[in-house]
C-alpha cells in the first residue's frame, strides 16, 4: 500500500482513477436532469463528464456522453455545437465499435435533423437507433426513439405511423 493508492478485488484505486470516477458520475446525475427536462442542470454535468473523459482519453464512455451533451447543447439552442457534438460522438462510437455510443449518437442525430426541420433524416437516424436499442436491451433509449418518431412523423403530418408508433410507446 502506499499513500497515494487504495487496493480492492485486486483492483488499484489511485487518486486519479478515482477523480475520473466522480467525473464520470457527473454523467448519471446530468442524466437525471435530462429526464426531468433541466436542461442546463443537464449541460453542466454532462460538460464536467465530457471534459474529463476526453482528458482521459476515454474510448467506452466518451461516445455517449458526447452524444447526451449533444441533445443537451440542441434543448439549450446552441444547434451548430449541439450537431458537432453528435457528429462526432457517431464517429467516436463507430471507431471504437461502442453499442451505448452508437444508440446515442444515432438518437441525438435524430434531435439535430428534427431541430433543422428534416424530418426524413431524422426519421432514419431514430430508427437505427431504435433497433439498436431493442437489439442492445436498452429500453430507455426504445422509449426516447419512439418518441423522436412520433414528433418526426407528426411534423411530416404521417399521422398513420404517427399513431402506430405512438400506441407502442404507451
Amino acid at each position: 500500500f502506499s499513500d497515494d493508492s487504495t487496493y480492492a478485488l485486486g483492483w488499484k484505486f489511485t487518486p486519479s482513477f478515482i477523480w475520473f470516477r466522480y467525473k464520470y458520475n457527473k454523467n448519471n446525475i446530468a442524466n437525471i436532469f435530462f429526464g426531468l427536462s433541466d436542461f442546463e442542470s443537464a449541460y453542466k454535468y454532462s460538460k464536467v463528464s465530457h471534459d474529463r473523459l476526453t482528458e482521459f482519453n476515454d474510448t467506452i464512455h466518451l461516445p455517449g456522453v458526447k452524444g447526451i451533451l449533444a441533445v443537451t447543447l440542441l434543448k439549450l439552442d446552441s444547434i451548430t455545437e449541439g450537431k458537432k457534438n453528435a457528429e462526432q460522438a457517431l464517429k467516436l462510437s463507430k471507431k471504437y465499435k461502442n453499442p451505448v455510443g452508437l444508440i446515442v449518437s444515432n438518437y441525438s442525430l435524430g434531435e439535430v435533423f428534427i431541430v433543422e426541420e428534416q424530418c426524413d433524416d431524422a426519421i432514419v437516424y431514430f430508427k437505427t437507433s431504435l433497433q439498436l436499442s431493442e437489439q442492445f436491451r436498452q429500453a430507455h433509449f426504445v422509449m426516447l426513439n419512439k418518441v423522436g418518431l412520433l414528433k418526426a412523423y407528426l411534423i411530416n403530418k404521417d399521422y398513420e405511423n404517427a399513431v402506430e408508433i405512438g400506441e407502442q410507446a404507451l
